[in-house]
């Protein structure tokens, strides 16, 4: 990890996923609504479809299955009763074992090496001044090895939109993944990547120097702002979906933010 220079210090350390810092760069205040409602958020079909596909494909690659007939039989022993409700959960089993079917094909082809899956990492607290302290902590969908050496970091999707190549470079997320990965497993060329199970596509980046630099000065104005308990607002696309809509500052009708013009 390219932090080693650093040296762990006595300080307020602050525990930063890369889910939190994807959160953050969208919205402070999104970002800050998340956290306050935890584990009372609302559980949606999404939500539980994702975890089951996760499932299924952490069981997939410790027993891989040769002939793809047989994954019907893979999602039965392998899928948790109650989870959905009664009304959903044919559907929802008909959704992940067509994309375990598409994992199953790409599985098959791809020359890749598994290092780990559903992998936690944590990262030692490494001061970043004032007293304060970063400690990156996230798991990892899958980590692989590819023929030329690439450590590949992939995240499963279940959506079928991804971002882009640029918008992957710009979220403080891929960098925070891009560490962890490097902690566990340094390599000379690192690639995050995100991976549609609905559509195929694939998106991926390798970072530069240059980019973790920026990168880490975002989670370290991420950790400032959790320390203050004060967070930038950036009114979106989070703003349909964010719990704080109703009292976001930034939404008031006479703010200089709000949408309040044709």
């Amino acid at each position: 990890m390219d932090t080693a220079s650093l040296a762990p210090v006595r300080s307020i350390t602050y525990k930063v996923t890369p889910t939190e810092a994807h959160n953050w760069a969208i919205c402070g205040g999104f970002f800050a609504s998340d956290r306050r409602e935890g584990k009372e958020r609302s559980v949606t079909y999404p939500l539980l479809l994702g975890t089951a596909v996760h499932e299924l494909i952490v069981a997939y690659d410790r027993a891989p299955v040769t002939d793809e007939e047989l994954l019907p039989n893979l999602v039965t022993r392998h899928w948790r009763p109650g989870r959905f409700p009664q009304s959903d959960d044919s559907r929802a089993r008909a959704e992940a074992t067509e994309m375990l079917t598409l994992y199953h094909t790409t599985r098959t082809a791809e020359l890749v090496d598994l290092l780990a899956g559903e992998c936690f990492i944590r990262t030692e607290p490494r001061g970043i001044g004032d007293g304060l302290a970063i400690a990156l902590s996230g798991r990892i969908d899958r980590l692989g090895l590819r023929v030329d050496g690439t450590l590949e970091v992939l995240d499963f999707k279940t959506g079928s939109t991804l971002p882009s190549e640029e918008e992957l470079r710009a979220d403080p997320a891929t960098t925070a993944y891009h560490l962890l990965a490097a902690s566990r497993f340094p390599a000379d060329r690192i690639v995050v990547a995100q991976w549609s199970l609905r559509s195929g596509a694939q998106s991926e980046v390798a970072l530069q120097p240059s980019d973790i630099i920026a990168g880490k000065e975002q989670l370290r104005t991420m950790v400032r702002e959790l320390h203050r308990g004060a967070f930038s607002l950036n009114p979106g696309v989070a703003c349909g979906y964010c719990p704080s809509r109703s009292t976001c500052p930034a939404l008031a009708p006479d703010s200089p933010s709000a949408d309040n013009e044709w």
